[in-house]
């Protein structure tokens, strides 16, 4: 019967051991600079990928309104069409939009690989 344990010792139990825990994490920070570093590049990703979805209606109003007006609907589809028959014009747009993936994607292994929540 010594080994019995109220519902009590084991709240007290599992109460202690996320306190622990918590302490570890805070202690233990792993990557935390690296996640700010993450946190940064995204921001940066997310201005430079919305400054050239802007820059691309202005290149497509200064087309046409037909131009600007598909892509303001559909520019997933027509933004790889307006720039191939307007490279000359969308050229730095692109080389922006690239960079602004780019950021996102080095970003995003970043922050994968310094998530303190993984399965281990």
């Amino acid at each position: 019967m010594d080994n019995c344990r109220t519902a009590n010792e084991f709240s007290i139990d599992f109460e202690l051991f996320h306190i622990e825990l918590l302490q570890y994490r805070r202690t233990n920070d792993q990557g935390g600079t690296m996640r700010d570093i993450g946190n940064a590049i995204i921001i940066a990703s997310a201005i430079l990928l919305a400054a050239s979805y802007i820059w691309s209606f202005v290149l497509g109003w200064r087309k046409s309104a037909l131009w600007f007006l598909v892509l303001v609907f559909l520019w997933v589809v027509f933004y790889p069409i307006f720039v191939a028959k307007n490279w000359k014009e969308a050229k730095a747009n692109f080389m922006v939009f690239s960079s602004g993936l780019l950021l996102f994607a080095i970003a995003f292994v970043i922050l994968a690989a310094t998530n303190p929540y993984k399965a281990v």
